[in-house]
């Protein structure tokens, strides 16, 4: 029992850390294009493209975050069934 314990309690530390690191990558793609846009570096002429690549990394980043969630809550209840 302590064994599988140990193994779950990895199992979470785990997703935990790609969770964090999903939500550090999110919040630092905003930022740099904040200071992107700011800074004139893009231009409005190129707002399609960047509305695209936004939309396909924010659904992905989202997508995983979801998905890590639900992992999340799956290794507690299993934690606590122990």
């Amino acid at each position: 029992m302590d064994k599988r314990k140990n193994i779950l309690d990895l199992k979470h530390n785990k997703y935990v850390q790609y969770y964090n690191t999903t939500i550090v990558l999110t919040f630092t793609y905003i930022i740099g294009l904040i200071i992107a846009i700011t800074t004139q570096k893009i231009t409005f002429n190129m707002t399609g493209i960047i509305i695209f690549i936004s939309i396909i990394f924010l659904g992905t980043c989202t997508h995983i975050l979801l998905n890590l969630k639900d992992n999340l809550q799956n290794t507690i209840k299993e934690i606590e069934d122990l």
